[in-house]
């Protein structure tokens, strides 16, 4: 079974979902927040893992506006962290490329949806 937020992010949900879904969200990004010791997750430097971390919140982050949520609110220490990665030249070029194929994807769905 899938996340709750997964549902609310990708498809019509209702006010009561949306709340559950945040609620979801908040202890994520609450653990996540209280784990980030700083600089970085694993010491004074990007690690894999950072990137590997960083890339997975690119679509959701685009998509949370939506449902008016934003992760970093009151998370002074993982916004730091995610400021820091996007001044990391390997996770922008990463992020770059993952974006422009988002919007491919989002453009496809929409020609193939307009089909049936």
């Amino acid at each position: 079974m899938q996340p709750l937020f997964v549902k609310v992010l990708y498809s019509k949900s209702t006010e009561t979902e949306r709340l559950s879904a945040t609620q979801e969200l908040d202890k994520y990004f609450n653990a996540l927040n209280e784990m980030n010791e700083g600089p970085y997750f694993c010491g004074e430097r990007p690690t894999l893992g950072d990137v590997s971390l960083a890339i997975h919140l690119i679509i959701p982050l685009m998509l949370f506006p939506r449902i008016k949520y934003d992760p970093f609110k009151g998370r002074d220490k993982l916004n730091a962290w995610f400021e820091k990665m996007k001044l990391d030249p390997d996770f922008k070029a990463i992020q770059e490329e993952t974006l422009q194929a988002f919007s491919l994807f989002r453009e496809n769905s929409k020609k193939n949806s307009s089909k049936l």
